[in-house]
């Protein structure tokens, strides 16, 4: 399981957690354009710092070395871009269909900056 931060244009976020980028789409679908919100992975075991200025993203504190980092820091995560980079890699349907359903976030994501 991925945790996700997703920045919405209006200023909103979610903290979703996916298994796949499948799952992902349909949880970000559920709540708007999923190809519209800035995406970024979090780290496993992290505490969210929230200030009062809404125009500021949160700041994530990574409990193991207890330091404040804006989640703007964190790996970008492009929907569109992973979808790309899985035809690029494959123009087998069933395999693109296992990338999109079985395989892990973090995996996909590998393989588009592997490139």
């Amino acid at each position: 399981m991925t945790t996700i931060f997703a920045y919405w244009a209006n200023g909103d976020y979610s903290i979703i957690n996916a298994t796949s980028l499948y799952d992902l789409f349909w949880q970000l679908d559920r709540e708007g354009n999923p190809y519209s919100p800035s995406l970024r992975i979090l780290p496993t075991g992290f505490a969210m710092e929230i200030c009062n200025d809404s125009k500021k993203l949160p700041r994530i504190i990574n409990a193991p070395h207890d330091c404040s980092i804006s989640v703007s820091q964190y790996p970008k995560l492009s929907i569109l871009k992973m979808e790309k980079a899985i035809e690029n890699h494959t123009k087998d349907h069933d395999e693109q269909r296992i990338w999109f359903r079985q395989k892990t976030i973090k995996q996909t994501f590998k393989l588009t900056n592997s490139k």
